[in-house]
């Protein structure tokens, strides 16, 4: 992009993301917004990607959705960012549990720091030259983050090792009523936890849905109160995988068949274990 059209594109971001009269923050313009997600796309799916404005700074972040990354996967992508020598340090940033950013914040160059390991300074207000740096760097970071990713093995997400925290943290445990002990007195060392869960939706989802059917789910139905915890002992693990199944054969909404693929997946885990499961409310 040369100059003029540079300048074009930070008058059009400045017209359309912020409104002086009312004060109201709005979408941005999503030109390289495509050019981004197919770079992070090689960590993982990628949906909702979008150009928008920090509220704090008003100057354009990247926002998206991986879809079942692997647990490393944002560590793997602050490696990345912290070797690209742009003007700005590019933070990830979670922002909801639905959207994750890359946000601008500026460098503070010292002597015994390198300008790419150089500490983020307070946010200050955009000017023309901020916003164009900004937008200069947006433009190289596909083709650093493409280039880095080749020199570096990305970790990949497995049908059992992906992130996507649920309602509950879930713990595959030897001794789940021993576990809970620990958590109570607050000094377990014990590790276990799976990176993935059932979200509230589809817990509520298949709660909704069996009330609809005839038949007993009663080892399924100890995790129906997503504000408190349940466990399952070694010797449990089969008959709840078994009402686990019969439910996906009854169930017909996506998101309550998505809680219970993972449900079997979780079993899958503990059976191979030889191991009790507990779900521990957030």
């Amino acid at each position: 992009m040369n100059r003029s059209a540079a300048v074009v594109l930070i008058v059009a971001f400045l017209a359309l993301a912020y409104d002086t009269q009312k004060g109201i923050y709005m979408n941005g313009v999503d030109q390289d917004a495509p050019l981004l997600a197919e770079a992070l796309g090689r960590l993982a799916p990628v949906s909702r990607a979008r150009i928008t404005v920090a509220p704090d700074s008003r100057l354009p972040r990247f926002c998206w959705k991986f879809e079942r990354p692997h647990p490393a996967a944002f560590a793997f992508l602050r490696r990345a960012l912290a070797e690209f020598d742009g003007e700005f340090s590019w933070i990830v940033m979670s922002v909801s549990d639905r959207e994750t950013c890359l946000v601008p914040m500026p460098r503070v160059r010292m002597a015994f720091y390198t300008p790419r390991r150089g500490v983020t300074a307070p946010i200050t207000p955009a000017t023309p030259e901020r916003l164009r740096s900004a937008f200069d760097d947006l433009q190289r970071l596909p083709d650093f983050l493409l280039t880095w990713f080749e020199q570096h093995k990305p970790p990949l997400s497995t049908a059992d090792n992906y992130l996507e925290p649920g309602v509950h943290s879930v713990w595959i445990i030897d001794d789940p009523r021993k576990f809970q002990q620990e958590i109570t007195e607050g000094v377990t060392t014990q590790q276990g936890e799976l990176p993935f869960g059932l979200s509230l939706s589809e817990l509520s989802s298949i709660f909704s849905e069996i009330t609809e059917h005839t038949g007993t789910f009663t080892f399924l139905t100890r995790i129906k109160d997503p504000w408190d915890d349940a466990w399952y002992l070694p010797e449990e693990i089969a008959p709840l995988k078994e009402e686990t199944q019969r439910a996906e054969r009854i169930l017909t909404q996506p998101e309550s068949l998505a809680g219970l693929k993972k449900l079997g997946q979780i079993c899958d885990l503990a059976v191979n274990k030889r191991s009790g499961i507990y779900f521990l409310a957030r």
